[in-house]
C-alpha cells in the first residue's frame, strides 16, 4: 500500500469519527435544550449549496438555533407553514452562524455562557444576604455579574447583526423584508421574548441601512 493510500484511508476514518461526533453531540446539544431531533433534512441555500438541518418541532417561537458543533437547528413546526422567503431568511442566518470562524465561533459561546453564569449570579443574589456575606462582597459580585451581562449583550448583538446582513446579502432587500414581515406577524411573543428580541437583534430597517453603508465602502459587493 502506497503511502498516499493510507494518508487517504487515515482522513477518510477521521472524516468518519468526526462526523459521528458531531451528530450526536448536535442530538445531545438539541435534547438537553429541549429540543430534540425528529429528522435529518437536506436544504439548498441561495447558492446552489446542499446543507443538512437537524430538524425538531414545538410551539416556541425558535425558528433556528446553530450550535457549538457546527450544525444548525430548525423548528419544522415554524417552518411548514412560511413562505420560501421566509425558509431562506432562517436558514441563510443560522448558516452565517454555523460557518463563523471556530475560534471566534468557540469565543462567543464561551461569552454567552458567562453570561448566563453572570445572570444566575445576580439572581441569587438575595440568597447570598440570607446566608450573610457582607455587603462589600455582594457589591464586588452585582458589579461581575453587570459586566458578565453587558459584555454578553453587546456580543451577541454583534454576532446576530453579523447573521442578518449575511441573510440580507443571500436574499436581497425585497425578500429579506418580506421575510421579515411574514415573521412579525406568526405567533405571540412573551415580554421577556420582547425585550430579548430589542437586546440581542438588529431592527430590519437598521439592517438595511447598515448594509448599504457597508457597500459603500466595499464590503458586501456583488
Amino acid at each position: 500500500m502506497s503511502i498516499d493510500n493510507l494518508r487517504n484511508r487515515i482522513y477518510k476514518r477521521l472524516y468518519r469519527l468526526e462526523s459521528w461526533f458531531q451528530d450526536r453531540a448536535t442530538r445531545l446539544f438539541a435534547w438537553l435544550y429541549r429540543r430534540p431531533v425528529e429528522s435529518r433534512e437536506t436544504y439548498e441555500t441561495v447558492g446552489g449549496d446542499e446543507v443538512d438541518a437537524y430538524m425538531f418541532s414545538n410551539e416556541s417561537m425558535l425558528f433556528g438555533q446553530h450550535t457549538p458543533f457546527g450544525t444548525i437547528l430548525l423548528n419544522k413546526h415554524l417552518l411548514s407553514d412560511v413562505s420560501g422567503q421566509t425558509e431562506t431568511h432562517v436558514v441563510q442566518h443560522e448558516l452565517s452562524h454555523r460557518d463563523r470562524n471556530s475560534v471566534i465561533r468557540g469565543l462567543w459561546w464561551g461569552i454567552i455562557f458567562s453570561m448566563a453564569v453572570g445572570i444566575a449570579y445576580g439572581l441569587y443574589g438575595g440568597l447570598l444576604v440570607l446566608l450573610g456575606v457582607s455587603v462589600g462582597a455582594l457589591t464586588k459580585l452585582f458589579a461581575y455579574s453587570a459586566i458578565l451581562v453587558v459584555t454578553g449583550i453587546i456580543v451577541n448583538r454583534l454576532e446576530e447583526t453579523k447573521a442578518e446582513l449575511d441573510a440580507l446579502h443571500a436574499l436581497g432587500e425585497g425578500d429579506f423584508r418580506a421575510a421579515h414581515e411574514e415573521i412579525s406577524t406568526i405567533g405571540e411573543r412573551s415580554v421577556v421574548g420582547l425585550i430579548l428580541g430589542v437586546l440581542f437583534y438588529p431592527n430590519p430597517e437598521t439592517t438595511i441601512s447598515l448594509y448599504n453603508k457597508f457597500q459603500q465602502i466595499g464590503l458586501y459587493g456583488e
